[in-house]
């Protein structure tokens, strides 16, 4: 450190031997870079007693803004001994040096280093939020300080709004409304014209008068002139404090504001959560309204009905059999399951046999699932006709059609009577089922009824017209659905030559198993399709954590501030948290919103019930908040981390 000279102004014989202010005994400051060490200070000694009035001048690199640094706390020595008000600075740890910095010291810095997206009140008031004033003390304290600066008309500028030296006073007051035992000032006057550097320094004058210890870095000597001798002095005492907290309204507060001033940078960021949560949203509700709409489909057959599919239940390859599992069901075997002799406990059978075909009526084509049924297949299935009849089992050129079909056939001509060519064979309209809606899969109206004598014989003929698609069997009542049960299998394994009923070559299905499977698939698929919509929140949560660490390296210069004004780590990093935190909450809303808005309208676009589950809106609600803390917390350590001084010098 090269030579400094310090000028001062002594506190009067009137003191009362009280501890100094400061004293730092052969303070020593290395920096290295690399292999290169450079002795910033060298055996520094310095006693500041309260009411002096200090200024410490000298040439640029003279290890000023150091020795500035170390007495604001801002920085550490290498070796030497410093007390502030009477407390041995190294023994502090962080937390414990921001309520030094923010109790017994008032920054006036040369770059202001105002806020510039708050108010010259707000500016003011920052030193007292991280002290846990109350909103309506710091008001009234904050303005007062303004007041004795000549700024009480000011307050709501901001500092863009001010002139150089108006912003270097908002400084000033800032370093005053905690009433600090000392008053750093570094360079004050450094970036002022000539009458803006007078208002700045009578200030000080004024304030020394009034008993304010300051400390001046300056290389003016007109400006440490400021600090002869002879100036009148009195003791003033330290101001009273309750220690640096974290004020969580204000925090919050801060945050929103800090969010707010990038809006659209903000918006693009939770459109990742957004995106994700109403997607969650929307695909737990169609998993849970098409389970719905299978299971009120199966239920509306009947709990006493059984259903009989072509194939095992578990064929070799571990799929279940079923439709397109082989031809192994055919018209022999409805014929003897209708036998109330051989299944005594089974009141109606029917049979269907379907195929997906081209319905042609005069010049319009539709291609319909054709079924071909048996006699007591409204019956079974709980379907009525609307208009017209039913097709006669004997009758090999009816045709009844859904209401869908119809319409798609015929538009709003009258069916019945209309004649329609199916494969190449004419069938005449004599009825229209009554209407049953959709389901996820299908619509129930969107087919053609035709006698399983004109399946098997008009319409597909061949070796394959004795199969049949799907056997239902519809037990007396409820209580003896297991033992027609039984019996249909045992008469089915007779009649198909087989003694294991491992190796069957059907599968007899209740109605609660139904409800059981599709209940089992669709949970499974809602939570595949979930987990691949959650991905989309990862992507958001990364999102925050990439904008979070571009915040902390866009606001380093504010957090340095923060730190010098008393803000301790904690609150640093809580700041962050609350704004990462914040993020992923407005993510959250806007998503579950916009899923809610969605499940409302899909609906009529999909002809699938979507039902929204408040579990998976307050659960996907709270995932965001939580992705925005989890991605938040490095960004937040990273704040609170920074060195104040390294931050204050950050371009």
């Amino acid at each position: 450190m090269s030579a400094v000279a310090i000028a001062r102004t002594q506190t009067g014989s009137g003191g009362d031997g009280a501890s100094p202010v400061i004293e730092l005994i052969d303070g020593r400051k290395t920096y290295r870079t690399g292999a290169i060490e450079f002795e910033a200070m060298r055996g520094v000694d310095l006693t500041v007693n309260r009411g002096d009035y200090v200024a410490i001048t000298g040439p640029s690199g003279s290890g000023k803004s150091t020795l500035m640094n170390v007495l604001g706390c801002l920085d550490v020595l290498t070796s030497g001994s410093y007390r502030i008000a009477g407390q041995v600075v190294s023994d502090l740890d962080e937390s414990s040096l921001a309520t030094l910095r923010n109790e017994e010291i008032g920054f006036v810095f040369q770059q202001f280093h105002l806020l510039p997206s708050l108010s010259a009140l707000r500016n003011v008031e920052l030193p007292l939020a991280y002290r846990g004033t109350p909103r309506a003390e710091r008001h009234e304290r904050a303005r007062a300080a303004l007041d004795r600066v000549g700024l009480g008309d000011k307050a709501a500028n901001r500092p863009g709004e001010l002139s150089g030296g108006q912003q270097q006073r908002v400084a000033v007051a800032r370093a005053l409304v905690g009433e600090p035992a000392l008053l750093l000032a570094d360079e004050p006057t450094g970036n002022l014209d000539t009458a803006s550097t007078g208002d700045v320094l009578a200030l000080l004058d004024e304030l020394h008068e009034q008993g304010r210890t300051i400390v001046l870095i300056t290389h003016e000597q007109e400006v440490a002139a400021r600090a002869a001798p002879g100036a009148h002095a009195r003791r003033t005492g330290p101001a009273g404090g309750r220690g640096a907290t974290v004020n969580w309204q204000e925090t919050t507060a801060t945050a929103w504001h800090a969010i707010r001033s990038h809006g659209m940078r903000s918006l693009l960021t939770v459109l990742g959560i957004l995106i994700g949560i109403a997607a969650v949203i929307l695909t737990v509700g169609l998993g849970l309204g098409t389970q719905k709409d299978v299971s009120e489909q199966i239920s509306s057959l009947g709990s006493n009905l059984l259903i009989v599919t072509p194939g095992s239940s578990t064929d070799s390859s571990g799929m279940r059999g079923g439709f397109g599992s082989g031809a192994t069901l055919t018209t022999q075997d409805v014929a003897a399951l209708s036998s109330a002799v051989a299944v005594p406990d089974v009141a109606n059978v029917a049979a269907e046999k379907s195929s997906s075909l081209s319905v042609t009526a005069g010049d319009t084509n539709w291609t319909t699932t054709v079924t071909g049924v048996t006699s007591d297949w409204l019956t079974v299935r709980s379907r009525s006709v609307a208009l017209g009849a039913f097709v006669d089992q004997q009758a090999t050129d009816e045709v009844v059609l859904g209401s869908a079909a119809a319409e798609e056939l015929f538009g709003t001509t009258f069916v019945i009577g209309q004649s329609v060519t199916i494969n190449d064979a004419d069938f005449t309209v004599v009825g229209v089922l009554a209407e049953q809606g959709s389901n996820s899969t299908s619509n129930l109206d969107d087919l053609a009824i035709v006698s399983m004598p004109a399946m098997a014989d008009t319409i597909v003929g061949g070796t394959d017209r004795r199969s049949v698609s799907t056997i239902y069997l519809k037990a007396s009542d409820t209580s003896t659905i297991s033992a027609a049960k039984q019996e249909a299998e045992q008469l089915l394994l007779n009649l198909h030559a087989i003694t294991d009923a491992d190796n069957a070559d059907f599968t007899i299905t209740s109605q609660d198993s139904l409800v059981d499977t599709a209940t089992a698939v669709y949970q499974t698929l809602t939570v595949l399709l979930a987990g691949i919509a959650g991905l989309s929140l990862l992507v958001g949560g990364i999102g925050v954590m990439n904008i979070m660490l571009v915040s902390v390296t866009e606001r380093t210069r504010e957090i340095g501030l923060r730190k010098a004004l008393g803000a301790p780590p904690r609150a640093i990093r809580r700041q962050f948290l609350v704004e990462a935190s914040i993020l992923g909450l407005t993510g959250g809303l806007m998503g579950a919103v916009i899923g809610i808005v969605a499940a409302r309208v899909l609906p009529a676009l999909l002809g699938s019930s979507v039902i929204v589950s408040p579990l998976a809106v307050g659960g996907s609600i709270g995932i965001a908040i939580a992705i925005g803390l989890i991605f938040g917390v490095y960004p937040a350590i990273r704040a609170a981390r920074l060195a104040p001084i390294d931050a204050l010098r950050a371009e």
